[in-house]
């Protein structure tokens, strides 16, 4: 095989293994967005007990994040998310007797 050769196999290798990445990527990014609207239509018309019990269950893991990742980027993010489900379920118990945070 000339030296050619092996250049064009592994630039067409590189091309594929890069296109494949991105098409994962975007692939990735829909499902992500697909859940997210599908979580928030399912929460939307929830009662809003259920939807604090669902907060809650998200607020467990992200505090132990929080706690075990101290200074890491995952820490911060893990506190962020944190800050915006107390401020949701700060909302939700000032509606108490609504449906699902309306």
């Amino acid at each position: 095989m000339s030296e050619s050769r092996k250049e064009m196999v592994a630039r067409h290798q590189a091309q594929t293994a890069t296109a494949l990445a991105e098409h994962t990527m975007r692939m990735l990014r829909l499902y992500e967005s697909q859940r997210i609207e599908l979580a928030d239509l399912m929460l939307r018309d929830a009662p809003a007990e259920f939807v604090t019990d669902v907060i809650s269950g998200i607020k467990s893991p992200l505090k132990m994040l929080a706690a075990e990742e101290f200074g890491s980027a995952d820490a911060w993010d893990a506190r962020y998310l944190l800050s915006v489900l107390e401020r949701l379920e700060a909302r939700l118990n000032t509606t108490t007797g609504t449906e699902g945070g309306k």
